[in-house]
């Protein structure tokens, strides 16, 4: 509203429109990616309780959902990191070092690659 009002009595006047005003719409949160690209980071910070997104989840799938009664749903979710243990994730958590760290990275996967031949 500050930003229009600006807009409408600094600009327009100087380009010689008199009957016109300028209204800026808002950030458009109706499409369910952008609202789950918003509130990502929130969720994985532990910001949110589940009842904190029933509104917004309602309004997504276009029906009314009460809040959960259970006091557990008016605590924020709170996000484990994922444990793995398969050799992929430990590979790619060695890449990520030194040359020297990327030379046995190797190594161990020629080791597992001869033990997949046997």
């Amino acid at each position: 509203m500050i930003i229009t009002g600006k807009l409408n009595t600094l600009f327009l006047p100087d380009l010689d429109l008199w009957h016109v005003r300028l209204i800026l719409n808002g950030p458009d949160f109706r499409d369910p990616l952008e609202i789950a690209k918003v509130l990502t980071p929130f969720i994985q910070a532990g910001a949110v309780s589940p009842n904190d997104l029933r509104d917004l989840a309602g309004r997504i799938l276009g029906k009314t959902l009460e809040e959960w009664p259970e006091e557990e749903y008016h605590r924020p979710i709170e996000t484990k990191p994922k444990v793995s243990n398969s050799f992929l994730d430990t590979v790619l958590q060695k890449s990520a070092g030194s040359q020297e760290d990327l030379i046995h990275l190797l190594k161990d996967v020629r080791d597992e690659l001869e033990e997949i031949r046997k």
